[in-house]
């Protein structure tokens, strides 16, 4: 009994998932701000101790999907999502915010990471 819920659960995990994707990510804290506006990837640029900034991604499927967000990496304990968890509609056109707030007792490093954006089926 307990293989066959297993495996059940298995198999719905593997067809709920319609795509995974991958966004490098990186900050560099140190004493000047200063700005990368590359569309490749989420780098944030210079950012000193005490510091927020912002970018986004534009999302689009041309299904129903639910989305859900995540960070590895060490740069993960400065990256928050102001939205996580949620349903984008089939042709919808959607910017998805990503915020890094460096705390003021960050050492100066380049930190990097990867978001991961996990597409499943509705």
């Amino acid at each position: 009994m307990v293989i066959i819920f297993f495996l059940t659960y298995v198999i719905y995990i593997k067809t709920s998932i319609y795509q995974i994707k991958t966004l490098p990510t990186e900050v560099l804290v140190g004493d000047i701000h200063g700005f990368n506006i590359d569309q490749d990837s989420l780098r944030f640029g210079i950012l000193p101790p005490g510091a927020s900034g912002a970018r986004t991604f534009l999302l689009e499927s041309d299904k129903d999907i639910t989305v859900e967000l995540k960070i590895k990496g060490n740069l993960s304990e400065f990256i928050y999502f102001t939205e996580n968890n949620f349903e984008v509609k089939a042709q919808e056109k959607r910017r998805i915010p990503v915020n890094v707030v460096i705390p003021y007792n960050a050492e100066k490093a380049n930190y990097s990471g990867t978001v991961i954006v996990t597409l499943r089926n509705v």
